[in-house]
């Protein structure tokens, strides 16, 4: 395994009354990409500004390459950080904007324009070293404030939400740059963000942060296939709650007591709840509509509600008996349903599909 590069300990900030950060522990490995993920306003760029030194902790510790930097200022904590607002000064090149760190550290002149000529043409912007920031695209002035930070070679680079700004097609495109970068580069990069799908698409390590707390940490997969609360499983979108209470065990499965009937889930040799109130979660690609459904051991009848085109998939919300409307998520390839809005329909689904989650509070 490779050391932690950064290590948090019972961090905590408060704000008068107001905690913005609440007891937070995580170790980064050098090296690797994690991204703070959650919604606005739980606290992940608290966090990275704390470990920046842009914020004081109210308490815990910070430590990077296995040192307590919090009485060390911001420009020796051999960090560089990446704003959303992109912050190049107005007035210099683009080739002086990334030089400006290899000279505050007196680099020697030869040297400097090594570096910055390497980096420029490592982010795409070469042909770009003479211009001024406002005859740049946004995508390009990121792209030189990417090339700034990473020039003067950083053990950790803290990105703060920064294709925020951009549009969809531009955030696409920087997202997989900043992968390559980080590929290439090898060095720990922790980056904030709420957009789910950049996090999957990026990270080794996923924090997800709700209220200043820490509700899971994992790998994207571990994230999206095994969510351990409630809330993880909303975030993540496209997961159907069904209210649940947990009836007893039947071979290598648990039984369910719900509204809609009796439903199964697979035991997979994991911790399950035990008796009491659970949720019951499905991914909306996991069912099976019509006769494909016919095989499941978890089948319920519903209604066609809405049919949604969403190019190469189809979404679909079927209403159950309870009134409890379900989403269903389809490959558009894969034929219409043989129903129509308003008409009876099959929803189905594997035992091994079903996620238990414990009741909030239990």
């Amino acid at each position: 395994m490779a050391p932690h590069e950064v290590v948090v300990q019972n961090l905590t900030k408060r704000y008068g009354s107001v905690t913005a950060v609440d007891n937070v522990s995580f170790a980064v490995e050098k090296g690797s990409f994690c991204v703070l993920l959650g919604p606005s306003g739980c606290g992940k760029t608290t966090v990275l500004k704390i470990i920046a030194g842009l914020l004081e902790p109210t308490e815990g510790t910070i430590f990077i390459h296995g040192e307590d930097v919090r009485a060390i200022p911001t420009f020796r904590r051999n960090i560089s950080m990446v704003f959303q607002d992109f912050a190049l000064f107005p007035h210099r090149t683009v080739e002086e904007n990334v030089e400006f760190g290899l000279r505050m550290r007196k680099v020697a002149e030869a040297e400097r324009k090594r570096k910055v000529q390497a980096m420029l043409e490592m982010v795409g912007v070469s042909e770009l070293r003479k211009r001024y920031p406002a005859q740049l695209s946004g995508g390009q002035q990121q792209r030189v404030a990417l090339a700034r930070s990473l020039v003067v070679e950083p053990a950790v680079l803290l990105l703060d939400e920064p294709l925020g700004s951009l549009d969809y097609r531009l955030q696409k495109q920087l997202a997989i740059e900043i992968k390559r970068l980080h590929r290439e580069l090898k060095r720990t990069f922790i980056y904030v963000s709420h957009d789910l799908s950049q996090a999957f698409a990026m990270a080794d390590q996923i924090i997800l942060m709700n209220r200043g707390k820490i509700e899971q940490i994992g790998t994207p997969e571990e994230i999206y296939y095994r969510p351990k609360s409630v809330f993880v499983a909303g975030f993540l979108g496209d997961l159907n709650l069904i209210p649940a209470r947990v009836k007893g065990y039947d071979e290598n499965r648990v039984v369910l007591e719900t509204e809609v009937g009796t439903l199964y889930a697979s035991r997979k040799g994991e911790e399950v709840p035990g008796e009491g109130e659970v949720f019951l979660a499905i991914r909306a690609e996991n069912f099976h509509l019509g006769r494909d459904a016919e095989a499941c051991e978890n089948r319920l009848e519903g209604i066609l509600v809405e049919e949604i085109f969403q190019g190469p998939l189809v979404a679909y919300a079927v209403g159950l008996k309870n009134r409890q409307e379900v989403r269903v998520i389809k490959q558009n390839s894969s034929g219409r349903i043989p129903a129509r809005i308003g008409g009876q329909i099959s929803i189905g689904w594997k035992s091994e599909d079903s996620i238990l989650l414990g009741a909030p509070g239990s």
